[in-house]
């Protein structure tokens, strides 16, 4: 294991041991279980845990059977001739350290 950095080798050491003698005995669930407990605790406590960005998307629709993208209705011209007369829009979402933010566009 790198040390590089670690100012407690030991204790680094120890809870790692007690993570091993869990995952052997108890299993991954038990062992998954404790360090969720562990990172939901220290992110009460004020401590800085990074939240990952990847998910557990499957996409389960076969590409047959996924719907196609809507049509594009202005040919990608997006000049009105006069006010309110042409309207764009897009929703989109996006991951972040706090969870999804979701946006919305709307332009005349």
């Amino acid at each position: 294991m790198d040390t590089t950095g670690d100012l407690d080798p030991i204790e680094t050491g120890e809870w790692m041991d007690a993570l091993g003698a869990v995952q052997q005995h108890r299993g991954g669930d038990r062992s998954n279980y404790l360090i969720n407990r562990l990172v939901d605790q220290g992110r009460r406590d004020g401590v800085y845990v990074p939240r990952s960005l990847t998910t557990a998307y499957r996409n389960t629709i076969p590409p047959e059977r996924e719907d196609i993208c809507p049509l594009d209705r202005v040919n990608r011209q997006f000049l009105a001739q006069r006010p309110n007369h042409l309207w764009v829009s897009d929703f989109t979402y996006v991951s972040t350290w706090q969870g999804w933010l979701y946006v919305a566009f709307v332009i005349d």
